[in-house]
């Protein structure tokens, strides 16, 4: 009778199954047992907890599917696992967020960085036609017979200022003007 039973039950489709997820939540209760055990002896230290994935969503899926209930060192182990592992969820998603948050905040402070330089060129350069202007229009109203220590310092005022205009930006009449200090 018993050999008849077990070739049905090997036949049967349905009950091979059944006793393969049975056996597999089993093996999973007796692993969540052996981890507890091991934790407490251990002294509930967190490094013994169950790690995320596999061996804890086995552990969970046979502490609610089994009918031998659960001791409380063993309640108390899962519990405390779990916890660890949406502590670790949120822990990542901080850390995710915060990269996010500073990788914009760095295209954004580019962004700025870049608008800088072009507003500072674009003052560099309306100073520098202003100054060539400047130079120039002095230049045609000195009187050579005038003091010569106010010509010679405005003349290396002048030039030094032409100095700082960038040749490939200027005007030809910017630089005509500086030719003419």
């Amino acid at each position: 009778f018993g050999v008849t039973h077990e070739a049905l039950l090997r036949r049967w489709p349905r009950a091979e199954e059944w006793s393969k997820n049975n056996r597999r939540l089993l093996e999973a209760r007796s692993e969540l047992q052996k981890a507890a055990n091991r934790w407490e002896k251990e002294g509930r230290r967190k490094d013994h907890l169950l790690n995320p994935g596999r061996p804890l969503i086995d552990a969970l899926e046979a502490s609610r599917a089994t009918n031998v209930p659960m001791t409380e060192e063993e309640s108390d182990f899962l519990k405390q696992s779990n916890r660890q592992r949406l502590l670790n969820i949120r822990l990542r998603r901080a850390a995710i967020s915060s990269l996010f948050i500073l990788s914009v905040s760095a295209g954004l402070m580019a962004v700025v960085a870049i608008r800088s330089q072009a507003e500072a060129v674009l003052q560099r350069n309306i100073v520098s036609r202003s100054t060539a202007f400047v130079i120039g229009e002095i230049a045609d109203r000195l009187d050579p017979t005038a003091d010569m220590k106010l010509i010679e310092k405005m003349s290396i005022t002048a030039l030094e200022s032409c100095r700082s205009i960038e040749t490939t930006d200027a005007s030809l009449d910017e630089l005509v003007n500086c030719s003419r200090a």
